[in-house]
C-alpha cells in the first residue's frame, strides 16, 4: 500500500532535521525528497515549523500524559521503582526509522536548540525527570537532596535516556539488543538493576563517610 502523503512527510521531514537540524533543512529539500511539492508540506502541516512540531509529536505521543504516581511504587523494591521509573520513556527498536529519528531530534535540541518546540519538551518530558531525584533522595534517607545526590540521579537519567536519544550509536555497537519490543523490555530490567546498584554503592560510601566521622 503506498504510503500516505502526510506520513511520508514525517518520515523524510525526522530524517532531514535530525542529520542537518532545523534550521539547515528546507522544506524545498524535504518536498523534493518526499517526490512532492511544498504545497504539500503547507496543506498538511502549515510550515516548517508545523512539520517539526508533529514530528516531536511522535515521541511525546509514546510518553504517558499522566504522570507516574510516587503514592502507587513508593512500596516497591528500589529496582522495581527504577523499571517503572524507565518505562516512562520508550526506546525506539529497530524499523521504526521514523520513532529513532524523532528521539535523534530530542538530543538535537537539547545540545542545539532550534527555539521551534521549547515549550513541548519543557511541559511534556523534562517534568517527568524530577521523579528521579525523588526516588534517590528516599533511597538515600535523605529529607533534603544534596550535591552527590544530584550527581547520582542525573548519572541515572544519563544512563538511561542515552538508549533513547542515541539509538543509532546503540545499534551498532550491540545490534540485537533494540531488535525487538522483548530485547528492549530486557534492557530496561537491566538498567534497573544497574541503576539500583548505583544507589546501593552510594549508601555504602556514605556509610562508611558517617563511620570515619564518628571516630
Amino acid at each position: 500500500m503506498k504510503e500516505s502523503t502526510y506520513n511520508l512527510l514525517l518520515s523524510v521531514g525526522a530524517k532531514l532535521f535530525a542529520t542537518k537540524g532545523y534550521h539547515q533543512t528546507s522544506t524545498r529539500e524535504i518536498s523534493a525528497l518526499a517526490g512532492t511539492n511544498n504545497a504539500a508540506i503547507a496543506y498538511n502541516f502549515g510550515n516548517k515549523a508545523g512539520l517539526y512540531h508533529a514530528i516531536i509529536e511522535c515521541v511525546l505521543a509514546e510518553i504517558p500524559e499522566t504522570q507516574l504516581d510516587w503514592d502507587e511504587i513508593v512500596e516497591l523494591s528500589c529496582r522495581d521503582k527504577l523499571y517503572a521509573l524507565f518505562q516512562w520513556l520508550p526506546i525506539p527498536t529497530n524499523g521504526n526509522e521514523l520513532l529513532t529519528n524523532a528521539f535523534r531530534l530530542i538530543l538535537l535540541e537539547r545540545i542545539q536548540p532550534s527555539g521551534v518546540c521549547d515549550n513541548l519538551l519543557l511541559e511534556r518530558i523534562m517534568p517527568r525527570f524530577s521523579i528521579v531525584t525523588q526516588l534517590v533522595a528516599h533511597e538515600l534517607g535523605l529529607s533534603e537532596v544534596d550535591y552527590d545526590a544530584k550527581i547520582l540521579s542525573l548519572a541515572i537519567l544519563s544512563m538511561r535516556s542515552y538508549f533513547s536519544l542515541s539509538p543509532e550509536i546503540v545499534t551498532a555497537l550491540l545490534p540485537s539488543l533494540l531488535e525487538d519490543e522483548a530485547h528492549a523490555d530486557y534492557l530496561m530490567h537491566r538498567l534497573a538493576d544497574f541503576a539500583s546498584s548505583m544507589i546501593t554503592q552510594e549508601k555504602l560510601r556514605r556509610g562508611q563517610h558517617e563511620l570515619a566521622a564518628a571516630k
